[in-house]
């Protein structure tokens, strides 16, 4: 019973079961030859030297030429620790070449919210979790996150705020940049956390349902980040000249189907 146990342990360390059974005969019974390692462990003569020639090559037995050759088992210490060895070397180059696929094929995944409190927590939780920065666009009432804000305060995590309606903060870390427009339907929200997650929401303009997706993706956060950067710069043009970019240079304009309907 005890040999079956450590032939099981052997065998979650690789072993076939052929091959921990003649390492331990030989472990009790060191010097044997071939005739006698097949006779013993019940083996065919196939079985036996394909397998004895491996375990040779593996180090786990030792050969010792004469008129007869002899085999015997590694020391179980000298064994287990080149096998440890063996096992963080292989373990390393591996984590390596996973990591290399990883940065390569990992696709990101965008998850989706439902449901206005369900968005709004799941935009709390990123907040809170935020650890340098983090850019916000929204018409929604900023008061809705000042817990959080006053929490990364204490953090020293720098806000910055675009947005289209009056809004107000008393936190010092947050930057506000607003048209100051009147107060009116709120119906979105972007949010980049540390330039390491992302949230799209908005409401539907017939249903006023919300809706929202999350990620993680670098070419989203990239986008989403420009655009909250590109509002304020834009907004910092029309405060410091008076007048908006296309009114100051009306040659900007494109001509494209967007910007009829923004203008309609």
């Amino acid at each position: 019973m005890f040999i079956k146990a450590i032939v099981e342990k052997l065998k979650k360390l690789y072993f076939t079961e052929i091959e921990a059974n003649i390492y331990i005969y030989l472990l009790q019974n060191p010097g044997q030859t071939m005739y006698q390692i097949t006779t013993n462990c019940h083996l065919t003569k196939l079985q036996t030297v394909d397998t004895v020639e491996e375990m040779v090559k593996r180090g786990i037995l030792l050969l010792e030429n004469g008129i007869k050759d002899l085999y015997y088992s590694e020391k179980p210490n000298d064994l287990l620790n080149q096998l440890k060895n063996k096992y963080i070397i292989e373990t390393d180059k591996l984590v390596e070449d996973l990591t290399h696929l990883s940065q390569n094929y990992h696709q990101e995944p965008y998850l989706n919210y439902h449901g206005f409190d369900d968005i709004i927590g799941q935009a709390r939780t990123m907040i809170y979790e935020a650890k340098e920065d983090i850019y916000i666009n929204t018409d929604l009432d900023i008061s809705l996150f000042d817990d959080a804000f006053k929490f990364l305060e204490q953090k020293g995590v720098d806000i910055y705020i675009f947005s289209f309606q009056k809004q107000s903060s008393k936190r010092m870390n947050v930057t506000i940049f607003s048209h100051e427009f009147e107060s009116f339907e709120p119906s979105r929200l972007m949010l980049v956390v540390d330039m390491h997650k992302v949230m799209v929401a908005n409401a539907h303009p017939l249903t006023h349902k919300w809706s929202a997706t999350t990620t993680k993706n670098e070419l989203m956060i990239s986008i989403i980040t420009e655009h909250i950067h590109h509002d304020i710069y834009l907004l910092k043009i029309k405060n410091s000249n008076q007048k908006s970019l296309i009114e100051l240079d009306p040659k900007l304009v494109i001509g494209t189907r967007f910007e009829k309907q923004k203008n309609k």
